[in-house]
């Protein structure tokens, strides 16, 4: 029985003397978007809303650090006007966005700050986040 307290008080005395973790800060590359508010973490999940008057045939997306335009996020399907679809980015951050309509305009926007559950409103001439 002795042992055990013996025991005990020993690891409970060494768990005391062990030094924390060592703190690694993540660095985030100059001019990128800024973390997700307190309690809300980044995903890269983002709803892009149809307010033009075209039907939005594609949308490319792509991080900001990249050069090339990204997948297109819609695959076979087409966003009508007025609708809405749930996407997904590569990763949190600033994103590029491409939005090719039904006219075969592209509207694009560099530097989308796109978190968690962000808002991406088309229009007839811009892309923006709410």
């Amino acid at each position: 029985m002795n042992k055990i307290w013996i025991c005990a008080a020993a690891l409970g005395v060494l768990g005391a003397c062990s030094s924390p973790e060592p703190y690694e800060p993540r660095v985030r590359p100059a001019g990128t978007a800024s973390a997700a508010p307190a309690g809300q973490a980044c995903d890269g999940s983002f709803r892009v809303v149809n307010n033009s008057s075209k039907e939005i045939h594609q949308v490319f997306v792509s991080d900001s650090a990249l050069t090339t335009r990204g997948r297109d996020r819609l695959g076979r399907t087409v966003l009508p006007v007025g609708r809405s679809v749930n996407l997904n980015a590569d990763g949190p951050g600033a994103n590029d966005m491409v939005v090719v309509l039904a006219d075969r305009r592209t509207i694009e926007q560099r530097r989308l700050p796109i978190c968690r559950n962000t808002t991406v409103i088309v229009t007839d001439s811009a892309v923006r986040v709410e």
